[in-house]
């Protein structure tokens, strides 16, 4: 539990200081939008994300990450892989919520390509940053220590959305001490009893 835990201080402190230095982007010109645009968080969720992983392998040496690759699939479970100057492989991805609105659960992944990914990808472990934004006029702000980074395997309560068979939590929610193994049973499990079927493999789990 004390490497997660070094692990997640280690994201949170970097992308904290990532957040810091981009503070901020225009998403359309202003004079286009004279009154502004609602606070819709899907109909910008992919900039405000792209802006965040494009800044952080930009700014890799700066923020102690040795290199940053990103993923150009749409269908991977990750977002970027990170390499710390510590020798860690980190697949990371990234979110970004409103702080103004609702405390709701979220899609975290479809829970089939979620569980196949955590058996072939033994090298690293998937952690998800979630960055708290707000609206102004036309401008996205990423106000400061609104961070939360936490990895599915760890999360309190496994619950499978079954009307699209994503696992489901809150960004927020306090981790658990578990083992990829003991998650992957689980996370089979809480789909088979919503009816959501996919192969159970052979796990060999380092």
């Amino acid at each position: 539990m004390n490497k997660w835990k070094e692990t997640i201080n280690f994201l949170i402190k970097s992308f904290s200081k990532l957040s810091t230095e981009v503070n901020s982007f225009e998403v359309v010109n202003s004079a286009l939008l004279p009154y502004g645009f609602k606070p819709h968080t899907r109909s910008i969720s992919w900039i405000a994300e792209q802006v965040i992983l494009q800044q952080a392998k930009v700014k890799a040496k700066n923020l102690s990450f040795k290199d940053v690759i990103l993923s150009h699939k749409d269908t991977d479970v990750f977002d970027c892989i990170i390499f710390s100057k510590k020798g860690r492989k980190i697949y990371i991805n990234v979110k970004v919520t409103n702080i103004d609105g609702k405390h709701n659960k979220n899609d975290i992944s479809a829970a089939e390509k979620l569980y196949n990914f955590l058996i072939d990808h033994k090298d690293g472990i998937l952690f998800y940053v979630v960055l708290g934004i707000q609206f102004k006029n036309t401008k996205v702000i990423f106000p400061k220590d609104k961070i939360s980074v936490f990895s599915p395997i760890l999360l309190p309560e496994i619950y499978i959305n079954p009307k699209n068979a994503k696992l489901q939590a809150y960004y927020d929610a306090p981790p658990v001490e578990r083992t990829i193994a003991e998650f992957l049973e689980l996370l089979y499990l809480a789909s088979q009893k919503k009816r959501i079927r996919f192969p159970k493999r052979h796990q060999t789990i380092y």
